[in-house]
């Protein structure tokens, strides 16, 4: 790694960091100041962005699947909600990638899987996904495309990351084991602002 791009990542490191610590440690106006769907699309592509292996596994974008179940209410809600943060976040770049936003109606493993080849880089995985959740992990693994969620125990039961609000603040939650099944290679500097489950 030459000088540039050692600054570079210091830089993003840093700037992920205080983000976190601010929201984390302090609970700050930049905690209050976003809602909950706003925090966690915030901090999950912040953290996504320290994945050294992004880049390589995504094409000129980075597609974002957001994987719901249409006949959960709560599934569907986080879906129009994640949609809208995300959405509000502009024409964000992670990584230096274009962001492309897309849904995923889940309906049978093998749509899933058929859908991940045809350009799947990230599946967001929607609460009330309980029953279709080991099937959603061995495709993602299969294809190392990584899973985020905002349900900490879909991170227990083998997704990658998730944000959990405790308090109104929120804690970036890593599997590491899941995280490296799915292909992801993060960064140390993350791996110590998280709770890791290994």
């Amino acid at each position: 790694m030459n000088f540039a791009s050692s600054i570079l990542l210091m830089g993003r490191w840093l700037t992920f960091g205080l983000l976190l610590a601010s929201m984390v440690l302090i609970g700050g106006p930049s905690a209050r100041a976003q809602s909950a769907p706003e925090l966690r699309a915030t901090i999950l592509l912040r953290a996504l962005a320290f994945d050294r292996k992004l880049k390589a596994r995504a094409g000129d974008n980075l597609v974002v699947a957001l994987v719901y179940l249409a006949s959960d209410r709560a599934s569907s809600a986080d879906r129009a909600d994640m949609r809208a943060a995300l959405g509000a976040m502009g024409a964000q770049k992670l990584d230096g990638l274009p962001l492309s936003i897309v849904d995923h109606r889940y309906t049978t493993p093998e749509a899933l899987a058929a859908a991940i080849t045809g350009g799947y880089d990230v599946l967001y995985v929607t609460p009330g996904m309980d029953a279709h959740l080991q099937a959603i992990k061995e495709a993602s693994r299969r294809a190392q495309v990584p899973t985020i969620t905002n349900v900490r125990d879909y991170v227990e039961a083998g997704l990658s990351l998730a944000v959990d609000l405790v308090d109104g603040r929120p804690k970036l939650i890593v599997n590491l084991t899941a995280s490296k099944a799915e292909g992801m290679d993060i960064s140390s500097q993350v791996l110590q602002l998280a709770e890791v489950i290994r």
